[in-house]
């Protein structure tokens, strides 16, 4: 299975599972499901992945930019979103 894949069927289920934690409607990382999908997230999300992503509903879009490219950016879910980081910034 690709990781962007992955990354799609656990951000389904952090969204299904009213159980994990929101606050100020941004996703702790005190669950294993969100600290799995920013890992994935901070690894794969590029150009092509987020575009999956976004044919999958959900939007990627980002808080932080310089010159390089995103350093920092969201995942919006239901009930809140998903902060990642970009290690290496990419062009997007």
């Amino acid at each position: 299975m690709e990781d962007i894949n992955l990354l799609i069927l656990l951000l389904k289920r952090i969204d299904s599972d009213c159980s994990i934690y929101v606050y100020k409607e941004e996703y702790t990382v005190s669950h294993p499901l969100v600290n799995a999908a920013k890992y994935i997230a901070c690894q794969n999300l590029n150009k092509n992945n987020i575009n999956k992503m976004i044919e999958a509903g959900f939007d990627v879009f980002p808080n932080t930019i310089d010159k390089c490219g995103w350093i920092k950016g969201y995942i919006q879910l239901s009930r809140g979103i998903i902060t990642y980081s970009i290690t290496f910034p990419r062009y997007i």
